[in-house]
């Protein structure tokens, strides 16, 4: 899922990409960058303004800071920007697979650490090229083959069209706010959904998360 399920959750959020899990999808592209003093955290833009109702360069902040930026269409008391940690935690939980999408240079030995940390190269499946080509060729990752955007626009599948696109060479597909199409054109039935488990959110002390 292209930065976890946005039609049910703000993009690059914890609950994005459990809502992509609990609705099919075997794994999520996640956005990384480091804030001012150095804590790995999710993103897609470099400035603040589209996703939370903060403005200006993320990197100028630290994390805490980061934490007072409410996103927007998110939960006001859970729903924060965050940390590559949390992320990774997450899909150990959920046996996640992972496309590394590294937004800035200088970043792989951080992630390379909290990935030695958790375990999970086995999870890594892509890294986009760019700022991470020592990730993309560590000998652990083994990178699968996608095969392109899966046919999504209108209120119902175009059938045909996705079975024409399953078809084609490739181990992986882009689904861009909702897996239920691509599940349905797999024959696979939706799991359960798993609520976020509370640890997640252990190190967002309480007086950051109900401010007003």
């Amino acid at each position: 899922m292209h930065r976890g399920a946005t039609r049910f959750a703000p993009e690059n959020t914890l609950d994005a990409y459990a809502a992509a899990m609990d609705h099919g999808a075997d794994g999520v592209e996640i956005d990384i960058r480091r804030s001012k003093d150095g804590v790995l955290y999710l993103l897609h833009d470099p400035t603040l303004e589209r996703m939370t109702e903060q403005s200006g360069q993320a990197s100028e902040r630290t994390y805490v800071e980061l934490l007072q930026c409410r996103v927007k269409g998110g939960s006001a008391a859970t729903t924060r920007i965050p940390t590559l940690a949390a992320l990774l935690l997450l899909a150990r939980q959920r046996a996640m697979l992972l496309h590394l999408d590294v937004k800035e240079p200088g970043l792989q030995d951080a992630i390379e650490r909290l990935l030695d940390v958790a375990g999970l190269w086995e999870h890594i499946v892509e890294v986009n090229a760019g700022h991470a080509e020592r990730l993309r060729a560590h000998p652990k990752v083994k990178l699968l083959r996608y095969k392109g955007w899966l046919p999504q626009g209108g209120k119902e599948p175009d059938r045909p069209a996705i079975a024409r696109f399953l078809a084609q060479p490739g181990d992986m597909v882009f689904c861009k706010d909702d897996p239920a199409w691509a599940v349905e054109a797999l024959g696979r039935s939706r799991p359960a959904a798993v609520p976020l488990a509370p640890e997640l959110f252990t190190r967002w002390p309480l007086t950051i998360l109900t401010q007003p």
